[in-house]
């Protein structure tokens, strides 16, 4: 696409079971990228066998250079023989979309060296991952990553680095720095630049590829608040983890959060993602950069497990520095502080069933009240409370088998708390309303048990028995009515009824209340 555009995009969606599929919810999401990306329309059902359509929408930004991105559609829904499929159970299509300035012919300039700011301790080794990005539309040769670095506190070589980058691609390389010992916290510069020949020819030298340059963090383990030191960190800012749960062969997203408990605005300079296993790889997914006085942030990560991953719980780490307003610097990197769970599942196979309605685990930034149990009559209203408390944006998707609802997507802003009128419709007698929560750090259902008093009725119609001739004839009351219309009982008859209605009333009033679930 190119900048300031928008465009429509239609993705087929295929059926290849024999029963027909209902849709219950789809998802866009843009993982990384400049642009934005919208659900438009989707077939509600496809045919057993058949193809549907889902429709989005693509906007791009105004922007002064090229842009490499990627989105995601996800798909949940129900067969005709109440096979349930939620988000995890079908495979979720990835895409890239790329943003172009336009430009045919490649330039020195499409080459970049992407970099961040590195901190470590004193004596100690550390090896870091840097991207180089190819915008063009020719593949580049690179010839060498050229490296010199400016201070006595560490000495710097280049690791690793690939021989060729595809166009509309790039690749990582790899910096393998050590630090010598300091006296108190030092830091210094490495300055990196690349030369290679694109495919149709043309040479980029050290001089017509921009150079690009990082500062190197030396922390002394003093733990003074001007250095990295952990105690700091201890103190003032605060790592809330979760564990990601990634099938084999997928990739698993997660929230953490950053909490500030000082006055002042903490900035965060640089997010690193990265694991030790052969199981699976972590990578960022998004964060923000400031984390507000007496507030949290979030922090979003992905883990893709392999195809051939051991089932298993493991760890990922995060490195995270960043300074306050007033020059304080704070740093955490991968130890317990800075680590979060991954749990690597099979994928599972479930059958739908409309579970009784559970208490679901706490989520700590997110909150939702709702009924256990409402009956209605062939329509009514579900009365729930949301609490969003943290600083992203979460959304409700409702649905449930024989029901229609509105509204079928709840979007709350962050920091909101709102009352919400839910209107549904049953055709069954008993059926599950179904909540799905998507919130930064929350990831659940809820449900809510629909009882329809007038579901399968055909009201106006008269029972009918056959009589011993084998004709029909309508079944009458063999009450009598009087003037009034009411049904004459006669003095003991109206006593039994008052009395039954009295008892009625008064179980009623002293039955005990149905819990809510809230967590």
């Amino acid at each position: 696409m190119e900048r300031s555009d928008t465009d429509y995009f239609y993705f087929p969606i295929y059926n290849d079971y024999d029963e027909d599929f209902d849709i219950y919810a789809i998802e866009v999401w843009r993982d990384h990228g400049k642009f934005d990306i919208t659900l438009v329309d989707y077939s509600e059902v496809i045919d057993a066998e058949d193809e549907g359509e889902i429709t989005i929408k693509i906007e791009t930004e105004n922007l002064d250079d090229e842009s490499l991105g990627q989105a995601y559609i996800k798909v949940r829904g129900e067969f005709g023989d109440e096979t349930y499929c939620g988000f995890t159970h079908i495979d979720e299509t990835y895409f890239d979309v790329d943003v172009e300035i336009s430009s045919d012919e490649p330039e020195c300039d499409d080459i970049k060296i992407e970099v961040s700011n590195v901190y470590m301790n004193e004596n100690s080794t550390k090896t870091v991952s840097f991207e180089i990005e190819n915008r063009s539309n020719e593949d580049f040769e690179l010839y060498d990553i050229d490296l010199e670095e400016n201070s006595g506190y560490f000495d710097a070589e280049i690791y690793s680095k690939p021989s060729v980058i595809r166009n509309r691609d790039n690749e990582d390389f790899r910096v393998r720095i050590e630090s010598n010992s300091v006296s108190e916290d030092k830091q210094g510069t490495i300055r990196l630049e690349a030369k290679g020949r694109f495919d149709n020819g043309d040479y980029c030298s050290f001089s017509s590829i921009d150079e690009e340059e990082f500062t190197v963090f030396v922390d002394n383990g003093s733990g003074s608040n001007s250095g990295s030191g952990s105690t700091l960190y201890n103190i003032e800012i605060e790592l809330v983890t979760s564990t990601v749960k990634v099938e084999k062969g997928k990739t698993g997203y997660a929230t953490l959060f950053l909490e500030n408990n000082t006055g002042e605005n903490f900035l965060i300079d640089y997010v690193n993602v990265f694991d030790s296993s052969s199981n699976f790889e972590a990578d960022k997914s998004g964060y923000e950069k400031t984390v507000p006085a007496f507030g949290s942030s979030y922090i979003n990560v992905k883990v893709r497990a392999y195809d051939y991953a051991s089932l298993g719980d493991y760890e990922a780490f995060l490195e995270i520095a960043g300074h306050f307003q007033n020059g304080e610097q704070a740093h955490i990197f991968g130890d317990s502080l800075g680590a979060f769970n991954v749990e690597i599942i099979e994928k599972p196979i479930v059958k739908y069933t409309s579970p009784e309605p559970t208490t679901q685990e706490t989520c700590s930034y997110f909150s939702l009240n709702v009924p256990n149990e409402t009956v209605i009559n062939e329509n009514g209203t579900v009365l729930i409370t949301i609490d969003n408390k943290s600083y992203g944006r979460a959304t409700i998707r409702l649905y449930g088998a024989g029901l229609e609802v509105q509204p079928k997507l709840i979007s709350i802003p962050k920091k909101t708390l709102i009352t919400e009128n839910v209107d549904v419709s049953s055709v069954l007698n008993n059926t599950t309303l179904v909540y799905s929560i998507e919130a930064p750090g929350c990831n659940l259902e809820k449900r809510t048990v629909i009882i329809s008093t007038t579901a399968g009725q055909d009201n106006g119609e008269e029972d009918s028995k056959e009589t011993g001739n084998g004709n029909e004839e309508t079944s009458q009351s063999i009450l009598p009515l009087d003037a009034t219309g009411f049904v004459a009982l006669g003095q003991a008859g109206a006593v039994i009824g008052i009395l039954a209605l009295a008892a009625a009333v008064i179980f009623l009033i002293l039955r005990p209340k149905k819990p809510e679930t809230v967590f």
